[in-house]
């Protein structure tokens, strides 16, 4: 399921110029008067998608096995148990699709996605892997 982000034009901490999110926030910082916008692609992905990217950029293969709270994601290379469910974070009121409406933020801010789902998955990974080193 995909989470939407909601950003606020208050300046508690300025985000990285380079990152979406440093993009975002030049766009607000022009605005008149502070306001909500919803940053999303409005597209839906599965956290199975989600995870099988992130783990092949990190150069790990998942393979799927069960369903339902027995689903697993398991390296296929070492057999370990990687993604598992754990019904702790499931939200109280769980919903089946959430799709975020980004239609405030492309009228008032001219702002669209220019990135794709998978790339920023791999921007996602590559940063964690760098600050790894």
């Amino acid at each position: 399921m995909k989470k939407s982000f909601v950003l606020q034009t208050q300046r508690r901490q300025q985000p990285r110029s380079g990152t979406i999110w440093g993009q975002v926030a030049r766009l607000l910082r022009v605005q008149d008067e502070p306001d909500d916008y919803v940053i999303a692609t409005g597209e839906t992905h599965p956290v199975r998608e989600f995870a099988g990217l992130a783990f092949k950029k990190a150069g790990i293969d998942i393979v799927w096995e069960g369903k339902g709270l027995d689903e697993k994601g398991i390296d296929s290379k070492t057999g370990k148990v990687l993604v598992k469910v754990d019904p702790e974070f499931f939200r109280p009121a769980e919903v089946h699709q959430l799709v975020g409406d980004a239609s405030k933020a492309r009228k008032k801010l001219g702002w669209k996605p220019e990135v794709s789902f998978g790339e920023f998955i791999e921007m996602m990974v590559e940063a964690d892997l760098k600050r790894l080193k």
